[in-house]
């Protein structure tokens, strides 16, 4: 299942679509540079938190808009960071 997976190609159009449907809110960033830029908001996002990625181009200015206490902001940051890890490692390992 896994070779199946890898083997198949979704388009940008087609991703977007697909992102859309989700019943909850989602963000695709993409690290550019050193920094997180926004590159897909769905439209449940757009709905539901009121944002688009105009006004939140990065990450990081979603951070200071969602979490305006700069220690919860800093806690949030570093979880986010650590799933990233974590995920790179085990894309790395597959």
């Amino acid at each position: 299942m896994d070779k199946f997976l890898k083997s198949l190609e979704v388009d940008k159009l087609n991703s977007e679509k697909i992102l859309d449907f989700l019943p909850y809110p989602f963000i695709v960033a993409e690290k550019r540079q050193k920094v997180h830029q926004n590159v897909f908001l769905n439209k449940k996002f757009i709905e539901e938190i009121g944002y688009t990625r105009e006004e939140i181009p990065t990450i990081e200015e979603w951070f200071h808009l969602a979490y305006p206490n700069p220690a919860y902001r800093r806690e949030i940051a570093d979880e986010w960071a650590s799933g990233e890890a974590i995920a790179k490692k085990l894309e790395e390992t597959s």
